[in-house]
């Protein structure tokens, strides 16, 4: 079964999504991810390593509700260690959204992650959307179907 579109966020969401700038700190430098862009550099390196597709998802802010640093800070961390423990460990980042009134939100960037399981883990974490991409294809919003209260 295939993830949703991203269709199925709301059209304010959506936009905010959409105008997000996702970054991440790598070990060739850091990243920034648009979506409906392509990336050559992150494509080369995804060839370097031996995989042929990323995700770009977090453990913040669990359906779009804002949570304080602490608590974000401490869902990113056990996040990033099951990501670990999955056998995909990803690189830090945060994705920096284009309106001020909503910070900037930690999340991983993780090469070799499949859409399924970056599906699975969005609904077990409460995510709304994430980024999914591989080499020489555009980013695209994934929707998990969950919705924001």
């Amino acid at each position: 079964m295939s993830p949703p579109p991203a269709l199925a966020l709301s059209g304010a969401l959506l936009q905010a999504f959409l105008a997000t700038r996702y970054t991440a700190l790598t070990p060739f430098g850091p990243v920034e991810i648009r979506i409906g862009k392509r990336h050559p550099v992150l494509d080369r390196e995804l060839a370097r390593c031996g995989h042929d597709r990323w995700v770009y998802i977090g453990a913040c802010n669990p359906r779009a509700q804002l949570l304080d640093d602490a608590h974000n800070r401490r869902r990113h961390l056990h996040f990033g260690r099951l990501l670990a423990r999955l056998g995909r460990p990803g690189w830090s980042g945060h994705g920096l959204p284009a309106d001020a009134a909503w910070p900037p939100e930690p999340a991983w960037l993780v090469p070799g992650l499949d859409a399924a399981l970056a599906h699975r883990l969005a609904l077990r974490y409460g995510q709304l959307a994430y980024v999914c991409g591989g080499r020489e294809t555009v980013a695209e919003l994934r929707c998990s179907g969950l919705s924001s209260p």
